[in-house]
């Protein structure tokens, strides 16, 4: 659950079950980092770990509360990517 797509790849791909995950990187899950949700509306959860995605608004934003644990998932996110490079 946290492989991208490969380029030129759809944004979404489904899952055990058969339930179509999308794939969100400006939107990890804030409980485990996983760029993967489950469900076509805002009641989605993580493909992950299930966690709910109520910590993020109508525009793919954190919510205030949520906006330091964002950040710091986004910054872990970029040392990874460097160190994997």
């Amino acid at each position: 659950a946290f492989d991208a797509p490969k380029t030129g790849e759809p944004q979404s791909k489904t899952f055990a079950s058969d339930v179509v995950g999308h794939y969100f990187p400006d939107m990890p899950c804030l409980r485990c980092g996983a760029p993967w949700w489950l469900g076509e509306s805002w009641n989605s959860t993580c493909a992950n770990c299930g966690a709910d995605d109520r910590c993020y608004d109508a525009n793919q934003q954190p919510l205030r509360l949520h906006r330091r644990k964002y950040g710091e998932f986004m910054r872990a996110l970029e040392r990874l990517a460097l160190d994997v490079e």
